[in-house]
């Protein structure tokens, strides 16, 4: 439920929606839709398979048209993503200010809210600010963003939209496509890019890392009724990973750097990472969830969910696969 946030009076405006990363989309083209909302204009620097999940219309656009597409368009509001690879958004919020169009951005997880906001050297915070809970709220009013935006707790749009979605693509047309085993079970490996963030320094740890230690873990448990696939991160340094996979010495390890990945997780028996959103979006289909954390004083970022079992170090990963698998 949103949290004071007049939807009725949205749905009489005029709406340009702009999101770059996967993880703002999701939840954009899920509120327009689960909202019914009619006069809006959608634009994305990228395009993603997801997209057509959605039958909504999404604008491919370059760098430098904002000017163009608010003069032409004259909404009433904006409606942004808060992507951390992407300065799309805020490009857009600075024009708004500008115009004095009212703005609206949605932050779709728990870690880097102000970073997300820094612009040109300086923070630029919108309008309206949509969040996903009360703790999220918490780390906000510790930032100090209450100063500067209207805080608000809604509900996950794209979580409301996975509660009532059917896949379109059966069980074997799935592993044709992807030209799995048929008849064994998947084991998801779906890591956070965290050496874009030097997560070696900050963290004590990266996806590297995490891979490393799954290896390992894997090469001492009994997988014959198994296979793994690797979900890539659609911000993931491909080659980075991918170097590290092709020196290990698993075998029956496959690649899947298709951004659509809600039919893989819906057909998935395990799902293993860190903290991202495909995480909490497997838990929402009841997945079996391993949490790989290798840092025992990380704080968690999702920890308040509850979601899957959490391993801090090797041996807790391997009790924990052994017990799931």
């Amino acid at each position: 439920m949103l949290d004071s946030l007049n939807i009725n009076e949205l749905k009489k405006k005029r709406g340009v929606f702009i999101f770059s990363d996967p993880g703002g989309a999701k939840p954009i083209l899920s509120f327009i839709k689960n909202n019914k909302l009619k006069n809006f204009t959608i634009f994305c620097d990228r395009y993603y398979n997801f997209f057509s999940y959605f039958n909504l219309k999404v604008n491919i656009f370059k760098v430098g048209d904002e000017d163009d597409i608010l003069k032409i368009i004259k909404p009433d509001y904006i409606f942004t993503g808060t992507s951390y690879t992407s300065d799309i958004e805020l490009r857009f919020i600075e024009k708004a200010k500008k115009l004095n169009i009212e703005s609206f951005s949605y932050l779709d997880h728990y870690t880097s809210f102000k970073k997300r906001f820094l612009f040109k050297n300086f923070y630029l915070f919108p309008d309206n600010l949509l969040l996903l809970d009360k703790k999220a709220k918490e780390i906000a009013n510790m930032q100090g963003i209450t100063k500067f935006s209207n805080l608000f707790i809604v509900n996950n749009f794209y979580h409301d939209f996975l509660k009532k979605w059917i896949p379109k693509i059966s069980y074997e047309k799935l592993f044709e496509k992807y030209q799995f085993p048929m008849k064994k079970k998947i084991i998801l490996f779906a890591p956070d890019p965290l050496s874009n963030i030097d997560g070696k320094n900050k963290f004590n740890f990266d996806e590297i890392d995490v891979w490393n230690q799954l290896v390992d873990v894997l090469n001492n448990c009994n997988i014959n009724n198994y296979f793994l696939a690797i979900k890539f991160h659609p911000n993931q340094n491909i080659k980075l990973l991918t170097n590290s996979i092709k020196d290990s010495n698993l075998n029956n390890v496959f690649f899947c750097d298709d951004n659509n990945s809600i039919d893989l997780i819906y057909y998935s028996e395990v799902i293993i990472g860190m903290f991202s959103s495909l995480l909490i979006e497997a838990s929402i289909f009841k997945k079996k969830i391993i949490r790989h954390i290798p840092n025992e004083t990380f704080v968690d970022p999702i920890n308040h969910l509850k979601i899957g079992l959490v391993s801090r170090n090797k041996n807790d990963l391997f009790n924990n696969l052994r017990f799931t698998l």
